[in-house]
């Protein structure tokens, strides 16, 4: 199993990047979000994408932008997952994409994430897994048990997405 990831990154943007602005569709076929090194996605041959995006960029909505209402900022994430969630297809097939949040107990995203997830179940092999986190790890990060626990609960998901793809 193989894993790319790294707390902060935003799916259009962050108030922890610098620029604010580091959209990661930009990187998507590199090897790491900080690394200019391509990898040829056509090698991997994944079963399933987990997706936990969409922490930072809520941030950055709350905080807001010159010039763009709350409404633009919630829109331009909207078409940005559904863009990503486009190239995983193109590139994967119609493989099942569980789409996480909660980890970070992001509680004011909710109803975003629930709208990107009902508004694009039906294209797309879609799950959604609200997991919320314990935030009593380093900067309102889950602690090893919290992520132990979350962990748990995706390969329980995963069993069930496994065997709805076996009765078909």
């Amino acid at each position: 199993m193989s894993s790319v990831n790294g707390s902060g990154w935003g799916l259009c943007f962050s108030p922890w990047t610098t620029p604010k602005r580091r959209p990661l569709l930009a990187l998507y076929d590199k090897v790491a979000p900080l690394s200019t090194l391509p990898y040829d996605i056509k090698t991997i041959k994944p079963t399933l994408a987990l997706i936990s995006l969409g922490t930072n960029d809520s941030y950055y909505i709350i905080e807001g932008e010159e010039n763009k209402t709350k409404e633009d900022l919630e829109k331009e994430f909207k078409k940005d997952y559904k863009v990503l969630l486009e190239l995983i297809k193109r590139d994967y097939g119609n493989i099942p994409v569980i789409m996480v949040y909660g980890v970070m107990r992001e509680r004011h995203n909710y109803q975003l994430m629930h709208e990107v997830f009902l508004e694009n179940k039906d294209s797309f092999n879609l799950y959604e897994a609200c997991f919320e986190g314990d935030g009593m790890g380093v900067s309102g990060h889950p602690t090893y048990i919290s992520h132990k626990e979350i962990s748990l609960k995706l390969i329980e998901l995963i069993k069930v997405i496994d065997s709805e793809r076996c009765d078909n």
